[in-house]
């Protein structure tokens, strides 16, 4: 499937280019008083992203990660440690709003 949109500048650029993505991504979420994200978090935040593109259609990919409700309803999020989630929204085969956020 298709990787349409991020919400998240950062997030694309980490998508499309491995390195500098990876050294805005670090500098994002690592400093004083932040989680951060360590190199084994970015590395399954690329093969999370990895897996996602690999699917043919939206049938194949309904029964893995946890389905938003209420206002959340038609969005999906993958862990990628304890407080950072990868969230997105999918359509007619395409995956949208790719985003990453802290949730507790």
């Amino acid at each position: 499937m298709e990787l349409t949109s991020f919400r998240s500048k950062d997030l694309k650029t980490f998508w499309q280019d491995d390195e500098a993505g990876k050294a805005v991504l670090a500098d994002l979420w690592s400093g004083p008083g932040q989680l951060g994200l360590s190199d084994g978090q970015l590395e399954k935040l690329r093969a999370i992203l990895s897996f996602l593109a690999c699917f043919e259609n939206i049938e194949e990919f309904l029964a893995l990660p946890y389905a938003g409700k209420g206002k959340r309803a038609g969005e999906y999020c993958i862990a990628i440690s304890a407080v950072w989630y990868l969230t997105f929204k999918m359509t007619d085969n395409k995956i949208s709003r790719l985003d990453l956020e802290e949730m507790y």
